[in-house]
């Protein structure tokens, strides 16, 4: 669906999209995508629902970033949840994942 929708953006238009999408379970920052001649910048967000262990299928070469850090009560059990924030200076985007206890997660301090 959202490559369709960017697939209206014309061609020489040069946008950048970043794609905010939710997920009870994961927070994870993927690799650029290109469309038609626009960048997509897909990011998971919303991980601050149901505890989970870490998603070992985002072992994989499109994810830059996924929250891992896990807070017991096993190596496997809990990751910790967040969520993400973005800041608007003029044309310019911020963006940071924190976690639960208030540390950032990405981009990494």
């Amino acid at each position: 669906q959202v490559t369709q929708a960017v697939k209206q953006i014309p061609a020489g238009a040069s946008k950048n999209v970043v794609w905010y999408f939710g997920h009870v379970h994961v927070g994870a920052v993927y690799k650029a995508q290109s469309v038609g001649g626009v960048t997509i910048y897909p990011r998971c967000c919303g991980h601050s629902c149901i505890p989970w262990g870490i998603a070992t299928e985002l072992h994989a070469p499109n994810v830059v970033w996924f929250e891992q850090e896990v807070v017991g009560p096993g190596q496997n059990y809990f990751v910790t949840n967040g969520y993400a924030t973005l800041t608007l200076n003029g044309a310019s985007l911020t963006e940071a994942f924190w976690d639960q206890n208030g540390k950032k997660s990405w981009p990494k301090p």
